[in-house]
């Protein structure tokens, strides 16, 4: 009777741990500008998750940066992510995917359709002011095997990014 018991637990503790779900992301808002000035030249918002479960991992999310140039605004955008790499110890996050990059200008506008990769870092919490500020990083690609066509780097001056990572049971 008692092994009938041990293989019950046993087999209960094992389908717990089956089940578990891991989940790994990035969330962010807010405006952006170089780190040298008290300009704001951006605005961006981004929310990126990775969900383990069953021995099969899913990727979504969606990016959205307006940048104010000169004489133009520059627009990338993506609803396809596809990589996502987080570390929770360092507070970093990079994710890419598909994207659309859309110059407008007084004359027009252009888009260009490429890909994304975007590295944030989460360096402080919500409106503390102490530390170095949360960071975010852009470029757009034409081709996967050349430079990238267009870059920003920049640190929040208002908003928030948040890395995380969460286990739990489904």
């Amino acid at each position: 009777m008692k092994r009938i018991v041990a293989l019950a637990v046993l087999a209960g503790a094992l389908a717990v741990f089956a089940n578990a779900q891991s989940i790994i992301g990035a969330k962010g808002f807010g405006l952006a500008g170089p780190s040298d000035s008290e300009t704001i030249d951006s605005f961006f918002s981004f929310g990126v998750v990775s969900y383990t479960f069953r021995d099969q991992t899913r990727t979504y999310g969606a990016f959205a940066i307006t940048i104010r140039g000169d004489q133009s605004f520059t627009q990338i955008y993506t609803f396809r992510v596809n990589d996502l790499t987080v570390d929770t110890e360092a507070g970093t996050a990079t994710f890419s995917g598909e994207a659309y990059l859309v110059t407008r200008t007084r004359s027009g506008f252009e888009r260009t359709r490429g890909f994304v990769v975007v590295e944030v870092e989460d360096n402080r919490r919500w409106r503390d002011t102490e530390g170095d500020p949360d960071t975010i990083r852009v470029a757009f690609y034409t081709d996967p095997e050349g430079d990238p066509d267009f870059t920003y780097e920049a640190v929040v001056k208002a908003g928030d990014i948040h890395i995380f990572s969460r286990t739990g049971w489904r």
